[in-house]
């Protein structure tokens, strides 16, 4: 059976969920799913983990992302990019204003209190924003702590139809609205904006230039990755009566601390164990595929 990880450089115009279903169906595998949903406009990385590998995706929950956002300065719309119409104009011109730009984008490094899109997959009282969004029902939206531990300019400005276009390198949390930071960003600079297009590059150690089109995995082109070499834990070998304890589900001890800790036996992984504060014991958090 295939356990792993595939990375996929999803296309604009489908869904997350709809690259799931196409994995399944191409590969004939029983489950499917994927960490840190893009949206149908966004485009990149997609991490895509297929059957029992999807059990390790809470030890991946905290992974910062990076972006290439190309920011339309001027228009803006009710979903914060093209799945709905330009709602508003102002016309701006941001040429000869580079280095303003770029000394405001600084300011961003930083925590920030976030406020989702109301087109989003955040649920509020057991539904999705996005339903409320499309029965025009008004919700109170929470903001999130976000971070962005970097972000730059990387483009020079373009002015199309009296409004202004460039692309913004970014580095950020768990948990970022790009399609937000583009209203906030240029709401700072006292004007309107709207994401124009939105390219995931990177997802913690996984890149995009590490990944296949639906196309190559059609094709038989693509690799199955194995998570646990993404994960900073430490690697504990262990010897055959150890591992027959792993197998029973037994506590273990060792002379260290480490929140995870992941076994290997006969150059196998075997187990994710955590540590137990209050006992002084690792107890087994997954039993993997052995």
């Amino acid at each position: 059976m295939l356990n792993g990880f595939i990375l996929i450089n999803k296309e604009k115009g489908i869904s997350s969920s709809k690259v799931d279903f196409k994995i399944k169906k191409i590969l004939d595998l029983k489950k499917v799913g994927h960490l840190g949903t893009l949206d149908p406009l966004a485009e990149g990385l997609l991490v895509i983990g297929i059957n029992k590998a999807t059990k390790t995706f809470k030890y991946f929950d905290d992974l910062d992302k990076k972006y290439i956002l190309r920011l339309r300065v001027g228009d803006t719309s009710d979903s914060l990019d093209y799945e709905k119409e330009i709602s508003s104009h102002i016309d701006t011109n941001l040429l000869g204003m580079e280095e303003y730009i770029d000394n405001e984008l600084k300011k961003w490094i930083s925590k920030y209190n976030q406020y989702p899109p109301i087109y989003s997959s955040i649920k509020v009282s057991g539904k999705k924003l996005y339903d409320y969004a499309l029965k025009g029902i008004g919700v109170d939206i929470n903001p999130r702590k976000v971070e962005i531990y970097d972000i730059r300019r990387i483009s020079e400005i373009e002015v199309i139809n009296n409004s202004s276009f460039f692309d913004i390198y970014m580095h950020v949390s768990k948990g970022f609205y790009v399609r937000s930071f583009a209203k906030d960003f240029c709401e700072s600079i006292n004007t309107i904006g709207m994401a124009d297009n939105i390219k995931r590059i990177g997802v913690g150690k996984f890149k995009l230039e590490d990944s296949y089109t639906i196309e190559f995995v059609e094709n038989g082109n693509y690799q199955i990755i194995n998570p646990l070499n993404y994960l900073d834990y430490k690697i504990i070998k262990i010897d055959k009566e150890t591992y027959k304890k792993v197998l029973t589900g037994s506590q273990l001890n060792f002379d260290f601390i480490q929140e995870y800790i992941i076994l290997e036996f006969d150059n196998k992984f075997v187990a994710i164990y955590k540590y137990d504060k209050d006992l002084n014991i690792y107890r087994i958090d997954l039993l993997l595929d052995v």
